[in-house]
């Protein structure tokens, strides 16, 4: 540091203030370099990456997004209405029709309506749980299910339309069905030249079916003088017996009599139909076996 000259000062008043002012203007210069100093060392923003701020905020934003599209989609049947719906598996001979309605949490669905269609001519209308329908020849298919919850209310129609073709068109109606065991004749028929033919010994046997809850046997029958007869169902799973009903029922002569018989039934692999009691042969045709379970 240079100190003022002091040969040409005359008071040492004079010296004392040259002193101060050069420690004065020191101090200054020094506060202010201390200041540009601080500012460049202690500012935030001089170490941010800008674009990697910006990133980062993207990434969050997709993640974010991300967990609120899985949790919607989790969390479906809690957060929408009653629905309606069902899926459907083909088979060789039949079709089947799942329910895989819900309703939204806190509810239960306590019913359900089926309508089905073929060509658009009306086949079945009704409340089953599921629906195993087999159909006597290929068509277009429309199936429509409503379902209702506990208050009351009803869920929009879902509908599927879908093509049916069985996996072997039978030349007759009665040969639609791959018997075990029957006895077809060409001697009386309703429609197409052959039909089931029963005396008391024999059994018409249907195995590799899948039949459960309401089945239903519809046909036509007659014989060759007007009778009571008792009519004979078995229904088998793996070998064993598990539901057995017999109906009396009116045979005539000279017509052919429309015949529907009701079964409630647990699932069943084979089916036997018999007439044990009769004495003369008797005819069935136009046979249609479903279940509506």
């Amino acid at each position: 540091r240079s100190l003022p000259n002091n040969t040409s000062i005359e008071k040492v008043e004079q010296i004392v203030q040259d002193v101060k002012d050069i420690y004065i203007h020191d101090l200054f210069v020094e506060k202010k370099f201390q200041a540009e100093e601080t500012k460049v060392v202690t500012s935030v923003w001089g170490y941010i990456n800008i674009k990697f701020v910006v990133l980062a905020f993207a990434f969050f934003f997709f993640l974010v997004s991300a967990l609120f599209t899985l949790y919607k989609s989790l969390s479906f049947r809690e957060t929408q209405g009653l629905y309606a719906s069902f899926s459907i598996e083909k088979r060789d001979s039949s079709f089947l029709l799942l329910d895989t309605s819900f309703a939204p949490k806190g509810t239960y669905l306590t019913g359900k309506q089926w309508t089905l269609y073929q060509d658009n001519e009306l086949l079945y209308q009704g409340d089953s749980d599921n629906l195993n329908y087999a159909p006597t020849g290929p068509g277009t298919f429309r199936a429509v299910l409503q379902v209702r919850d506990m208050n009351e209310n009803w869920s929009s129609p879902f509908s599927q339309t879908f093509q049916f073709v069985p996996h072997t068109m039978a030349q007759d109606n009665i040969e639609y069905y791959a018997w075990t065991t029957a006895n077809i004749t060409e001697d009386v028929s309703r429609t197409g030249p052959k039909s089931l033919m029963f005396s008391s010994d024999s059994v018409a046997q249907l195995d590799s079916i899948y039949l459960e809850g309401s089945i239903s046997l519809h046909f036509f029958v007659r014989s060759d003088s007007g009778r009571q007869e008792k009519l004979r169902f078995e229904g088998y799973n793996s070998g064993s017996r598990v539901v057995m009903i017999e109906e009396n029922i009116f045979v005539p002569d000279s017509d052919w009599k429309e015949i529907t018989l009701e079964v409630s039934s647990p699932l069943i692999d084979s089916l036997r139909i018999s007439f044990p009691m009769t004495d003369s042969p008797i005819y069935i045709d136009d046979l249609q076996i479903n279940s509506m379970n």
